[in-house]
């Protein structure tokens, strides 16, 4: 038996003092998970990426995992690891994943996996167990790369004996809404389990020979998750290797309710009332709900639901305000209806590349977002890649300049300053 996490996010909210009882709530689910993996006897956890929400881990969100996992790890545990998105640095330094991996005994970070370095083998109910690693994959002709680490992992499969399992951090063109990332052709054949991360929602699937699998996140981070939340709940997965096929059982977790509510329009004030007191009249006890506000309208509307806002909050309710567009037809997590703008084409179409596109939508959505708290790594990340904008000050300049309040600009040199 393994058990297989992934995007647990620790430290998510901890440089926002207002947030606090939200990670709080993270560190909970973790434990809540580390507490049933112990009483349901599994030797084996898989985290696989985005352990923490950060490359650089705060010392509290440090000592939180360390003390989490000291009783599991001495009782003979052992942690998987491979790095994510969040905690990988944009730069050439080695991701917070695998630093734990050396300060803590039985902790493993699997390494993007080279024929050389060979696999991670272990044994378990008295099969042998061979772990292949692919972290979250960065730079220019990052899926070319990953495509040819899954290359490797293909040649090393064919004289492997025992149960083979590969670790990635990756995103499915199949699965993923925008439609980015590997095809699911790609991946190598003669793996019994694909322990994916990335995608904060649960997925099952056929895979080649063996079984494809994403446990989402062990809580509810965004409010795209809610729905999916209220479907298939929050948790990991625990995986009985010992038969022809692994079976995948889902183990859910106790997070905080939430739901999401939508307003355009004072005239449906008192409606929007009668739904929420409703919601928050179910939890009169436990942890205080979250309800989800999103307003399509000015400050007049903000300024006329306040009141009510106030008295739901001495309720007990946590109360979370987003401002939507007039325009925007859903919130929904879900395929991109026909006909909409293509974002990524649009930024990358400015930039020219596709990975710095990416950071630039994901801080865009990170600051219009209230459940967001790590704007400021990714701003970090862009202006860290120097190889980029040293090219880019070279080149955009020779574009048309622009001519604004008498100042003549020069392009992205006037913009960096």
């Amino acid at each position: 038996m393994i058990a297989h996490a992934a995007d647990t996010h620790l430290g998510r909210w901890s440089t926002k003092p207002e947030r606090e009882e939200r990670d709080r709530d993270i560190e909970d689910a973790f434990k809540q998970m580390i507490d049933l993996i112990m009483m349901e006897h599994v030797k084996i956890l898989i985290i696989a990426g985005d352990l923490f929400d950060r490359p650089r881990p705060s010392n509290s969100t440090l000592l939180f995992f360390r003390d989490s996992v000291r009783e599991f790890l001495e009782r003979g545990g052992k942690i998987i690891l491979v790095n994510g998105e969040h905690d990988t640095p944009g730069v050439a330094e080695v991701p917070s994943t695998f630093l734990v991996s050396k300060y803590l005994n039985n902790v493993y970070h699997l390494k993007h996996f080279f024929l050389k370095d060979g696999p991670l083998s272990m044994e378990e109910d008295g099969k042998r167990l061979n772990f292949y690693g692919m972290g979250v994959v960065r730079g220019p002709k990052a899926i070319e790369h990953g495509k040819n680490i899954m290359k490797e992992i293909q040649s090393a499969v064919k004289n492997s004996s025992g149960k083979n399992v590969m670790v990635s951090h990756a995103s499915v063109k199949e699965y993923f809404f925008k439609g980015e990332g590997y095809e699911l052709e790609s991946f190598p054949s003669g793996v019994h389990y694909y322990a994916m991360g990335h995608l904060h929602f649960r997925i099952i699937d056929d895979l080649k020979d063996g079984v494809i699998a994403y446990p989402g996140s062990l809580e509810i981070l965004t409010i795209d998750e809610i729905e999916e939340w209220k479907r298939k709940g929050k948790g990991f997965y625990i995986v009985d290797m010992s038969a022809d096929e692994p079976v995948v059982h889902q183990a859910n977790l106790d997070v905080r309710p939430q739901e999401i509510f939508e307003i355009s329009s004072e005239d449906e004030i008192l409606g929007l009332s009668k739904e929420v007191e409703s919601f928050i009249s179910q939890f009169s006890s436990g942890r205080r709900p979250i309800v989800n506000i999103a307003m399509r309208g000015g400050d007049s509307l903000r300024r006329a639901l306040q009141p009510r806002i106030e008295r739901w909050q001495k309720a007990g309710a946590i109360i979370s305000i987003s401002f939507k567009r007039a325009e925007d037809s859903s919130l929904e997590f879900g395929p991109a209806k026909s006909g909409e703008w293509d974002e990524m084409k649009i930024v990358k179409s400015v930039v020219g590349e596709e990975q710095i596109a990416k950071l630039i939508i994901d801080l865009k959505n990170c600051l219009s977002s209230p459940e967001e708290s790590n704007c400021e790594e990714i701003a970090r990340e862009i202006t860290a890649r120097k190889d980029y904008w040293e090219k880019a000050l070279k080149e955009w300049p020779k574009q048309k300049s622009i001519v604004k309040g008498g100042e003549k600009r020069q392009g992205l040199s006037k913009f960096m300053g």
